[in-house]
């Protein structure tokens, strides 16, 4: 029972991290076509203001935090989702420093490092985990810096963040029944052990025993 009951477990436990797989690729394409459309949205921003507003409305319509820092680090665009969390009018974010609006000074400091090394090498970061605390509940997102240029040739920052908080949610407990597997594992390998060195016991005696003997020690291995 206890083996079918591991078997089960194992099953559920393989189906749970195939699922886990499936929705980390399905993020991390999402993600890769979000920079796509991105770039070129970011190209459209140097147009005329006809062109400014689509794409303001456009990043208004993404459930991604999406911003535009420049290299000092001041928000020169902000979507719709990066106000909601804020809990601020997208007019009151842009034009200040990224440190002014995050009290999480760990984050701050490891968005900045990430950033200085997006401009400095002019490619995208790679993805990075970030953890926010929105009114005592721990959101986790996970976020890319890629390079573009303004109509003048400068290099600003667009900062996508993804929130994969289902997804963490998923891996823990994934971890969790991971850990009572082998748990159960174990359990089983120890109550197996005592049975089976009995029976290799009496196995090992079968060539010197007589078959009066050996019918009295199948007996005491059917009865182990």
């Amino acid at each position: 029972r206890k083996a079918m009951a591991t078997i089960e477990l194992y099953r559920k436990e393989r189906l749970a991290r195939e699922a886990l797989e499936a929705r980390s690729e399905k993020i991390i394409k999402g993600q890769m076509d979000l920079i796509k459309q991105s770039r070129r949205l970011a190209r459209a921003h140097a147009g005329i203001s006809s062109k400014e507003q689509l794409l303001q409305e456009i990043l208004d319509n993404s459930p991604h935090l999406i911003s535009l820092v420049d290299k000092r680090g001041y928000y020169v665009m902000v979507n719709k989702a990066v106000g909601d969390l804020l809990q601020l009018p997208i007019s009151s974010i842009v034009g200040k420093h990224a440190s002014e609006m995050h009290n999480q000074k760990s984050r701050v400091e490891k968005n900045s490092s990430m950033m200085r090394l997006v401009l400095e090498t002019g490619e995208v970061s790679p993805p990075f985990d970030e953890e926010l605390n929105l009114d005592g509940a721990i959101n986790y997102y996970q976020v890319v810096m890629i390079p573009v240029k303004d109509s003048d040739g400068q290099l600003m920052v667009l900062r996508i963040a993804t929130n994969v908080t289902d997804l963490k949610k998923l891996e823990v407990n994934l971890n969790k029944k991971n850990s009572e597997l082998e748990s159960l594992i174990y359990s089983l390998s120890h109550d197996l052990r005592g049975p089976i060195s009995s029976i290799l016991g009496l196995l090992n005696v079968e060539k010197y025993a007589s078959l009066s003997d050996m019918r009295q020690y199948f007996s005491m291995i059917k009865e182990q």
